[in-house]
């Protein structure tokens, strides 16, 4: 996936946890080095995961599937069978902000925002 098809003109597959998980285990990870413009990001939590595959500028490596197999691309799923439960991929560097302020929204998903304007803006997405 790149930047320049949008992932909004897409359906969205459906995105569950994965019931062989614990909490502990359904994690997400946002990583980069100095060197690199992007971002690399994996997550197990659904909302988190919902989001990034939506968002216009996050580039998918892998989907993880409940069947325990893997897809590269959301045109590659079958969104009335296949259920997904991870996602892997990178996000430009610029898109990832921590603020000096809480979010209003405590909740994980909201880490990533709902609406590619908020990441110029700033604004939370909700």
């Amino acid at each position: 996936m790149n930047a320049s098809s949008s992932q909004a003109d897409r359906e969205i597959p459906t995105v569950r946890e994965d019931p062989d998980l614990v909490p502990l285990e359904k994690e997400t990870s946002i990583n980069f080095t100095k060197g690199e413009d992007r971002a690399d990001i994996f997550s197990a939590e659904r909302g988190i995961t919902r989001r990034l595959l939506g968002h216009d500028l996050f580039d998918i490596d892998a989907i993880l599937l409940k069947d325990g197999s893997r897809a590269n691309s959301i045109q590659s799923l079958d969104t009335s069978e296949d259920v997904v439960v991870g996602i892997r991929g990178t996000l430009p560097i610029d898109a990832v902000k921590l603020k000096s302020e809480a979010r209003s929204a405590r909740g994980h998903a909201s880490v990533v925002s709902n609406v590619a304007g908020d990441i110029d803006a700033g604004g939370e997405g909700e």
